[in-house]
């Protein structure tokens, strides 16, 4: 029952934040009552995992057919992508061979000029899929990334970087749709 309460009010604000912040178009969908009212998914090629997100601000990118990647971003101005200028938020998922919690240090070591801000720490998704987490700070460019690897079939960890301006520690809207990620088998 606690966990049907905290998903209801993860969503719920992440409507109201929308809403409020884009206009009466934006939000919830007609009643905003359903789970993910509002919420687009982006599933792989494969049909391994899929995201779901808010569009808008979220836009997906095209990505490799067949790559299994997923990767979406909110533009710094709204509605338009500047070459020159990086996204205010990125997100990119993959599947890499091996398990969760290795595939983390090794993301976490790949960026080298970070340094950690949380350890990799537990995490669970909505539908019970586990896995780690930890945040980085990159002072060479002014960014935080929020690294989550969960486990996925056939050996294999999904790693997903959300790259943004901000600490992400207490971003709502963003651990609302870490934690809306769903890993095979999914829990419908």
């Amino acid at each position: 029952m606690r966990s049907i309460a905290r998903v209801a009010a993860s969503f719920l604000f992440s409507c109201v934040t929308l809403s409020l912040g884009a206009g009466p178009s934006a939000g919830c969908g007609e009643d905003g009552s359903a789970p993910y009212a509002g919420w687009d998914t982006a599933e792989d090629s494969d049909g391994v995992y899929r995201v779901r997100f808010l569009a808008p601000p979220w836009k997906r990118v095209p990505t490799t057919e067949g790559d299994g990647r997923i990767e979406l971003v909110v533009p710094q101005v709204f509605g338009s992508l500047d070459a020159g200028t990086p996204p205010k938020y990125t997100l990119e998922a993959s599947l890499l061979r091996g398990l969760a919690l290795p595939t983390l240090q090794a993301e976490i070591a790949r960026i080298s000029s970070a340094r950690v801000l949380r350890d990799p720490a537990p995490f669970t998704t909505l539908s019970s899929d586990i896995g780690f987490s930890a945040v980085l700070a990159d002072s060479t460019n002014a960014r935080f990334y929020q690294l989550v690897t969960l486990a996925a079939p056939s050996d294999r960890a999904l790693l997903v970087v959300v790259e943004l301006n901000e600490d992400p520690r207490n971003d709502l809207e963003i651990d609302a749709m870490l934690r809306a990620i769903d890993v095979r088998p999914f829990a419908e």
